[in-house]
């Protein structure tokens, strides 16, 4: 069957449906990543921590000196840092900084955030 022979409205309609089923497989997969990659609000060690995207870095630079939170290392993703804290209840305290997700620096995180 050669392109012209496919009417426009069923490639549309074919094309669509790859898209939102590509979209549906990332998100999931993302889900997944993020499910298995969270940490429990009493972790500490060197943790990956997301904040909200946005144009006030230093006042998340001020939470985070606040308590007493050392950056590792910076991400190729503004909002993201690799931070360490050895107290029990780090995590508890990064989401309290306004972190939006708290994460071991370890696969498929430490990809996303270049920190080889």
């Amino acid at each position: 069957m050669r392109r012209a022979d496919i009417p426009r409205p069923v490639a549309r309609r074919l094309a669509l449906a790859v898209i939102g089923l590509s979209l549906a497989g990332w998100i999931g997969f993302l889900a997944i990543i993020v499910t298995a990659e969270s940490v429990d609000d009493t972790a500490s060690g060197r943790l990956v921590a997301v904040f909200p995207p946005g144009p006030d870095r230093g006042a998340t630079l001020d939470r985070l000196a606040r308590i007493d939170a050392r950056i590792v290392r910076d991400s190729t993703i503004p909002f993201v840092l690799t931070l360490f804290d050895n107290t029990p209840g780090f995590a508890s305290r990064l989401r309290a900084a306004g972190a939006i997700g708290v994460f071991h620096g370890k696969g498929v995180i430490r990809c996303i955030t270049g920190d080889f």
